[in-house]
This record gives structure tokens, C-alpha cells and sequence, in this order.
């Protein structure tokens, strides 16, 4: 009796999961007609996921970090109106307040906090993103030496390549120049918060 108990509630369970997917679908439907939101390889707790990851995506409306930060009291005064000691002060408040939301800094090491801070202030912190919470396991990462221009590239080579790195690059672009391997200047980027994961 109790194992046909089981059986009935993991039928309702699935017959409810179904619905839900279902429910999702017509949503995502609803916003881009045509669409299709389906993948039989996974199995339905992760389709249920992923769909209401991507309806979240598509319902969130469009601000930037530094919008979020004002929004949470923080405030964002102009550079050039900070002493240095203030500026290592906030430098700390917005790692610390997007490192609990799973927004984490590469290759800070170059700038100077002063430098940092002007750069996050008059560009990164105002780069348009989606408003919604990070998901289980999600993150977004600032690489502040990925912007593909050609100063980051240089700057990532002379700061932060290794020497196999530095020999790809050579091989793949021989028209750029290698820059001189440079020591950092600055030692921040390994007390920022950081995330559980291997690989940054």
C-alpha cells in the first residue's frame, strides 16, 4: 500500500512538473512567438530550470551596476572629489556588495585604486545588464583586460600572460607587438571576493 502510495505521488509530481513546463513555455511563447524553448536531453527538473531562468531573463528590465549600487545606498561620488582613503573605502563596499551577488573583478592589478575606481565609475559600472538575481551556481565576471581593444590586449600581455599565452598570441596575430613582460604594480586582485569555482 504505501509503495502505490509513492508511485501516485511521483505520478501527481511529474503530471504537476508537466504542467509547469507547459505553463512556462506558453509565457515564453507569449513574449517571442515562434520560439522554440525545448530540449529532450534534459531531464524535467532541469528543463523547469532552464526555462524559468530564461523567462526571468526575458522578463527583467535593462540597468547597469551602478544603477544597483545607488538603488542600495551606496553612493557614487565623482573621482575627483575623493580622497585616496575614501576611495579604498568604496573600492571595498562595491567589491564586497557585487561579490554577495555573484559579480566578481579580474586584472585590477595595473590600476591604481584612484585609476580603478575613475574606470569603474566613468565605464564598467555603467555597462547596460539584465535586472535579476544570479541563479544557483551563476556569475558574471568583470575582466577588466577583455575588452578585445588593443590597449587591453596589450596591457593583458604585459601584465598578466603567461610565456605560453605571450607565444600564442604571437603565433596567431604576428603583426601585434609582444610588449615587455611588466611586474604589477598593485596587489588587489587576490583579496577580492571570489567564487567557488576552479577555474577563476
Amino acid at each position: 500500500m504505501k509503495e502505490e502510495g509513492g508511485r501516485l505521488s511521483r505520478h501527481l509530481e511529474a503530471v504537476e512538473q508537466k504542467a509547469r513546463i507547459e505553463a512556462l513555455k506558453a509565457k515564453l511563447l507569449a513574449i517571442e512567438p515562434g520560439m522554440v524553448y525545448h530540449n529532450s536531453d534534459l531531464p524535467p527538473e532541469l528543463e523547469e530550470a532552464f526555462l524559468a531562468r530564461v523567462l526571468a531573463v526575458e522578463q527583467a528590465e535593462e540597468t547597469s551596476y551602478f544603477d544597483v549600487l545607488l538603488e542600495n545606498g551606496i553612493t557614487l561620488p565623482e573621482p575627483a572629489s575623493l580622497t585616496d582613503s575614501e576611495i579604498d573605502d568604496l573600492l571595498h563596499t562595491i567589491f564586497t556588495f557585487l561579490g554577495a551577488r555573484n559579480v566578481y573583478f579580474l586584472h585590477t592589478d595595473h590600476l591604481s585604486d584612484r585609476e580603478l575606481y575613475d574606470y569603474l565609475w566613468s565605464d564598467v559600472l555603467r555597462e547596460p545588464t539584465m535586472d535579476m538575481p544570479m541563479g544557483p551556481g551563476s556569475l558574471f565576471c568583470f575582466d577588466l583586460t577583455s575588452s578585445g581593444s588593443e590597449q587591453d590586449t596589450q596591457i593583458h600581455l604585459a601584465y598578466y600572460a603567461d610565456d605560453c599565452e605571450r607565444e600564442s598570441h604571437a603565433l596567431e596575430w604576428p603583426e601585434d607587438p609582444i610588449p615587455e613582460k611588466k611586474a604589477l604594480p598593485f596587489d588587489r586582485d587576490r583579496h577580492l571576493p571570489k567564487p567557488d569555482v576552479d577555474w577563476f
